[in-house]
Order: structure tokens, then C-alpha cells, then sequence
């Protein structure tokens, strides 16, 4: 592993192996995360879903993307506003992103497509609008720069809090034969995860420790990110500076994040 990833007690996956899907929907509290070896390899991979422009975010109707990427740098972007004479309208490009973090895609629209309630009918090409350039600095946040327009920040749109999916406990893995029991404390803008090792096989005192992080708490996409300190004790000893990223529970109880010393 990379010097600075390897010493950690504890690294989330951002794309756990969860384990027997009939044990996790009998009891959704459940997870196991492997560990991973190097945060900074991640990139910048964009979350799936709608991006709002944010100096434009006041509540009401207006403009925005649809961003789509399915676990791999194939990126779909779809554009949704107005012609001048404020008829809607629809763009979308397509592509790779390079160095995991940026998309250029040609904007196109199309016409004669299906209707509502309509009978079948393929759409067909209707003009090129020009390039479409998105400089992803996380999976939540970045910059567009449209045909004709300067670059704009631009950010995942949240709509729902699920912070109550966070009143579990979660069993995670830190290492081959290692589970801990992590627990949650968040108030306001702060967060306390602390967590106990355990041999997977029973007790074993060459595997015991606990840790305990304490740090920020602020809304990124569909998860969080967190900056603070962890401490550990015990035979999982380490103590520094530490950020959490992606930070999330779904609907299936299944809690995901990245993690890397700062």
C-alpha cells in the first residue's frame, strides 16, 4: 500500500462488498468494508442524479443538469433550459471523463421525437450547440462552462435528509480478519464516530483497540464529508489529522464513505 494509507486502523471502500444480501435485508444494520490503498487515487468521480448551478438555487423553477455515470468514467450530461424566447429545452453530450475528474461532451439537441401519449417515433439530430466542459473538484462540486458562458459552480441538488439512518450501530471490517462495532454521534455540524476491533473468530486481545474521531459534519450530494482528529488505543494505536468523504447510509442500512489521513 502507499506510504500515509497502509498504518491506518480504519479505511472505508467507497464501493463495499456488503456480504449475504437475505442476512443485510434481515438485519440492514450490518456492513462489512474492506480496506483500500490509496484515497487520492479515487479522483473526482461525479455522484449520478441532478446538479444545480448554485448561484441560481432560490427555490424556484429554473435551469440544471442531469448527470449520469454508472460505476465507471462513461459520463451522460443532459442540460435542461430555456431558448431566448423562453421555450423549454433539452441538450445532452456524452463521453469519458480524463483523469477521473473532467468531461467534454458536444451539446446536442434533437426533434421529432415521441410525444406524450403519442404513437412510437424516433427522434433525430437537430443542431450542434457547441462544447460542454465540467471540471469536477469532488463527487459533489465542480465548474461548467457552457457554449457562449463562463465557467459556473455547480453542485449535487439535495432535496431529502436522511440523517436518521445514522441511529445505528454498523459492524465494518479494518482488516482480513477484523470487524469493528462503529457508532455515530452527530449534533448540528458535528460528528463523533467511535469504534471497538474485534477478531472475527472470538476474543482475541492482539486485535483490541478503540478509536475515536471527532470532526466537522457538512452535507456534500446524497452523503457527508467530515474533517477532525481520530485517536486510537489499544493495538490499533494512531493519532492525527483525518477526513471522511462521501460519508452515507441508503435505504438498505448499508454505510459507505472514503477515508484518508490530511
Amino acid at each position: 500500500m502507499p506510504d500515509g494509507t497502509a498504518a491506518l486502523p480504519l479505511t472505508f471502500k467507497p464501493n463495499p462488498i456488503i456480504g449475504d444480501p437475505m442476512f443485510k435485508l434481515l438485519q440492514p444494520t450490518v456492513l462489512s468494508i474492506a480496506t483500500l490503498a490509496s484515497f487520492a487515487s479515487w479522483g473526482a468521480l461525479p455522484e449520478s442524479g441532478m446538479w444545480s448551478f448554485d448561484d441560481e438555487l432560490d427555490g424556484k423553477p429554473g435551469r440544471g443538469l442531469q448527470i449520469d455515470r454508472q460505476g465507471g468514467s462513461t459520463v451522460i450530461v443532459t442540460y435542461f433550459g430555456y431558448r431566448p424566447d423562453g421555450s423549454a429545452m433539452f441538450l445532452q453530450a456524452s463521453g469519458k471523463l480524463a483523469n477521473d475528474r473532467l468531461f467534454r461532451g458536444d451539446l446536442m439537441e434533437f426533434r421529432n421525437g415521441r410525444t406524450v401519449g403519442g404513437p412510437p417515433h424516433s427522434a433525430e439530430p437537430d443542431r450542434y450547440h457547441g462544447e460542454i466542459k465540467i471540471d469536477f473538484a469532488n463527487t459533489t462540486s465542480g465548474t461548467v462552462q457552457l457554449p457562449n458562458d463562463g465557467a459556473r459552480s455547480i453542485s449535487r441538488f439535495v432535496f431529502e435528509n436522511n440523517l436518521h439512518w445514522f441511529k445505528n450501530e454498523f459492524r465494518i471490517m479494518i482488516g482480513p480478519n477484523k470487524q469493528a462495532i462503529a457508532r455515530f454521534d452527530i449534533n448540528g455540524d458535528r460528528m463523533k464516530l467511535t469504534y471497538e476491533s474485534q477478531a472475527m473468530d472470538g476474543p482475541d486481545s492482539s486485535t483490541a483497540g478503540s478509536c475515536a474521531f471527532d470532526g466537522s459534519f457538512q452535507r456534500s450530494g446524497r452523503g457527508y464529508r467530515s474533517e477532525g482528529t481520530l485517536v486510537c488505543t489499544g493495538n490499533l494505536i494512531y493519532t492525527g489529522a483525518f477526513r471522511i468523504e462521501d460519508l452515507a447510509v441508503d435505504e438498505y442500512g448499508a454505510l459507505t464513505a472514503a477515508s484518508t489521513k490530511t
